[in-house]
């Protein structure tokens, strides 16, 4: 799942038409048809393959509140565009956020 959302309502101080790019990753059994949890520094590797150059201004943001059940085990990452298109710092103080740059990268 990704979604494309207006940031304004984030930060009232930000000239408009800044987005926030929100990516989540998730795993599911290929036979079974069940959600599995996919190990953190696996998303974490997919997260910064989805977001290419924009990775290092990338968050962590974990698994969403409202989602946390058996049903869905996703974890997700967010980056924020201010009204140029360039990423910018985290405007959003309502979920916990750990910079993707700041996470050690392991080889397994």
């Amino acid at each position: 799942m990704n979604s494309y959302e207006p940031i304004d309502d984030l930060d009232p101080h930000a000239p408009p038409g800044g987005v926030l790019i929100l990516l989540s990753v998730a795993g599911q059994h290929k036979l079974l048809q069940q959600p599995l949890p996919v190990p953190e520094a696996e998303a974490d590797a997919w997260a910064r393959a989805a977001f290419g150059p924009w990775a290092e201004h990338a968050y962590h943001q974990g698994p969403r509140g409202e989602l946390r059940s058996k049903r869905t085990q996703a974890l997700f990452y967010a980056v924020y565009l201010d009204h140029n298109r360039q990423p910018r710092a985290n405007p959003d103080h309502t979920f916990p956020h750990q910079p993707l740059a700041e996470k050690t990268v392991s080889v397994g």
